[in-house]
């Protein structure tokens, strides 16, 4: 069965899947349109107020299955207390940030985003969710390894899949750029030091290949406060940004943290990553600090 699984692996990952999942999307949206007619709709998916366009990909997700990812919004190795604090970066519309606030109702999520584009759709669904909107404080800001750092002109924001061609998408993931004009650069380390943070809990990343950097501006708070991390990666999102996966491993390792896929919560390390990590597509990491480990070494 383990020789099966992984052969399956190895040939799934060898597939575009974020491109083959947009092509598939792009179907599904001709039929969720013939239902809800216009793209601009206001949906209630368990329990949280979205305002859709249901020409991106993610708020098609939710429209049509009532989730997006799960496996990030509600990890079942990830245990939120009621007064958890949470960093969503690279919150984009708000999905995870919305999911995380609803299971914190004494916590706080601090939502980075750097482009316009999402970000005012990330006010709009915090907007209409008025019972979540105090328990989530929005940073306009491009998270990186230095503050120093000047933000990339444009940063991807969106998937469509309307069936419009657009040349500037992204050949791998397929998302599409926009103007990060005026944003500020922080690091995780400074923003915490500049607003007094006492703990995190949790830390998701989703920074479409920056991950690594994000991380290493992190370093002293995940030293010290030791959340669980999930964050993305993929191989040739790592390559054209000049990072591997033994970097990643490296760095977790270094601060006694074990890797995990987060849909699974098997143990991905130097051995075995190819099995798990698609060359053309992304793979959702989570990261547990060894002390908060069971005895077998896996979060379950």
């Amino acid at each position: 069965m383990a020789a099966m699984r992984t052969a399956w692996l190895r040939v799934t990952n060898a597939i575009p899947r974020t491109r083959v999942k947009l092509w598939l999307a792009g179907r599904l949206y001709q039929l969720a349109k013939l239902v809800y007619r216009n793209d601009r709709i206001i949906i209630r998916r368990r329990g949280i107020t979205y305002a859709i366009d249901l020409r991106e990909a993610i708020d098609l997700s939710l429209t049509v299955f009532g989730s997006y990812q799960p496996h990030i919004a509600r990890n079942r190795a990830v245990r939120l207390t009621e007064d958890a604090v949470i960093f969503d970066i690279g919150a984009n519309t708000g999905v995870m940030s919305l999911a995380y606030a609803a299971q914190a109702p004494r916590g706080k999520v601090y939502a980075f985003e750097p482009t316009a584009f999402a970000l005012q759709r990330l006010r709009k669904n915090i907007a209409v969710n008025p019972e979540l909107e105090q328990r989530i404080l929005v940073t306009q800001a491009f998270v990186a390894q230095s503050s120093a750092e000047v933000a990339p002109s444009k940063i991807y924001a969106s998937w469509r899949v309307n069936g419009a061609v657009d040349t500037a998408a992204h050949p791998i993931h397929g998302g599409i750029a926009h103007s990060t004009d005026g944003v500020t650069t922080t690091t995780v380390d400074d923003f915490c030091a500049r607003h007094g943070i006492q703990k995190i809990d949790l830390m998701k990343i989703d920074t479409d290949g920056h991950e690594l950097q994000v991380l290493r501006g992190a370093r002293q708070s995940i030293a010290r406060f030791r959340p669980a991390v999930i964050f993305e990666m993929g191989l040739a999102l790592m390559a054209e940004n000049g990072a591997a996966f033994s970097d990643f491993f490296k760095y977790f390792h270094d601060l006694s943290y074990r890797l995990f896929d987060s849909r699974s919560n098997a143990p991905v390390d130097l051995n075995n990553y190819h099995q798990w990590i698609p060359r053309w597509g992304s793979f959702d990491a989570l990261a547990i600090p060894q002390e908060r480990l069971p005895r077998h070494h896996e979060p379950r």
